[in-house]
């Protein structure tokens, strides 16, 4: 009896410890493991292709909301003018509804990495991101493209994990 419910056991732990592999190789990060949760703050070392875009601070927050990631932001313009907003997405390349005319999407590539686009009626520039994090945790950078390619690098946006 003992052997059955040991060799039961051991088999219940591989299972789940295969189908956490499968979520992985599929893509997907589970709740445990996703490097992008935390805060974040903006570096110097950004770069910006359009004065009017040249943040001068920003900070990002991601942390779980039920089944998806829940971005939030802050910042303040080269000009003075500040931006800030959030949304929630599942990032599983599902479009997103993120306010009465825009949607994001956005879909794990890999555990470290997040392609996505967000379409907005009032931006005339169509955009197009990847969100990738260092295999130390400890860097991020967002870059923004002009195109679904993403060979038009628009702006790099590197950040530092907030201590």
């Amino acid at each position: 009896m003992f052997i059955r419910n040991s060799c039961l056991l051991l088999c219940l732990v591989l299972g789940m410890v295969l189908a956490g592999t499968a979520a992985q190789k599929k893509g997907g990060a589970t709740a445990g493991s996703d490097p992008f949760l935390g805060r974040w703050t903006l570096s110097h070392k950004s770069r910006f292709v359009a004065k009017e875009d040249r943040l001068v601070s920003m900070t990002r927050s991601y942390q779980r909301d039920a089944d998806k990631v829940k971005v939030t932001w802050q910042g303040k313009l080269a000009n003075g003018k500040t931006s800030s907003g959030s949304y929630s997405a599942k990032c599983d390349g599902t479009p997103e509804k993120v306010s009465e005319t825009t949607q994001v999407t956005c879909q794990y590539l890999s555990r470290r990495r997040v392609d996505g686009e967000i379409n907005d009626p009032s931006d005339p520039d169509h955009r197009y991101f990847t969100r990738q994090v260092a295999a130390d945790g400890q860097t991020m950078n967002i870059i923004w493209y002009r195109d679904a390619e993403r060979k038009q690098v628009r702006d790099v946006l590197m950040f530092n994990r907030a201590k």
